[in-house]
This record gives structure tokens, sequence and C-alpha cells, in this order.
């Protein structure tokens, strides 16, 4: 199976090994997300593979597969956007292609406005990032 790292050229919404893998973003209790470049068009975008894929072990398609599956039907300008998904690709672990916006992780976002004694502002819950 090839394992998410860096210039692993993978599906995308454009065709066959189009999204090529650049750098780690980020990485959660579920999953690791890298960020990715289309080929065809130079598109930026956020893609997150399971956990197992990185560290080995037994995966937990199940839950993946359940998170594929909410992803698909959620669509809300505060959301990010998921684009593509690939869950039963021969020599590629499943994964889910979304929308990239820079900025960090809602984590870090989060963290810092604690850190300076700050709030979420109300324009974070009625407004879309993308705006």
């Amino acid at each position: 199976m090839n394992l998410p790292v860096p210039g692993l050229l993978i599906p995308g919404p454009n065709g066959t090994d189009t999204v090529r893998l650049e750098s780690p973003l980020g990485m959660g209790a579920f999953g690791v997300v890298f960020l990715a470049t289309d080929t065809t068009n130079s598109a930026k975008y956020a893609v997150k593979f399971p956990q197992h894929t990185i560290f080995g072990g037994s995966p937990d398609l199940r839950g993946f597969l359940n998170e594929v599956a909410a992803a698909r039907e959620i669509q809300h300008p505060n959301v990010v956007r998921v684009l593509h998904t690939e869950t039963n690709l021969p020599n590629t672990p499943p994964f889910l292609l979304m929308e990239y916006l820079p900025g960090g992780t809602l984590k870090s976002r989060l963290d810092s406005l604690r850190a300076s004694g700050g709030s979420v502002p109300p324009c974070w819950c009625g407004n879309s990032p993308r705006a």
C-alpha cells in the first residue's frame, strides 16, 4: 500500500494521479492531514487520511467510512467542503480531499484567542471564512 508521504500522487476531482501531497498540516486523534496541490490547475487542498495509514496497525475503516458519509452530506458556508473521496483504491489508503483554508488549524486559532484572553467573535459563527 502507498502510505501518504510528500510527493505521492493520488486521484482528485480532475482525474487519476492529479493531486500531489506536499507536507503534513496536522494530526488529530483520528486522522492525519496533508497539504496537497492539483497538478492540473495548482489548486490547494487538504487531504485527510485515517491514522492507521501513517502508524500501522488495524484500520478502523468503519469509523472513517462513517466520517466520509457524513462529510459528503454536509454543505454549509461555515464547514470545509469535501470535494473528493476515495475508499476502495487497491494501493492507496482511503482519504477525504477537502478545500484548503490557510491560516492554521481551528485548534491553533482558538488556542491563540484563549491565550490572549479573547473569545470567539460572533462573526465566526455567521460568516464564511471564504467570504
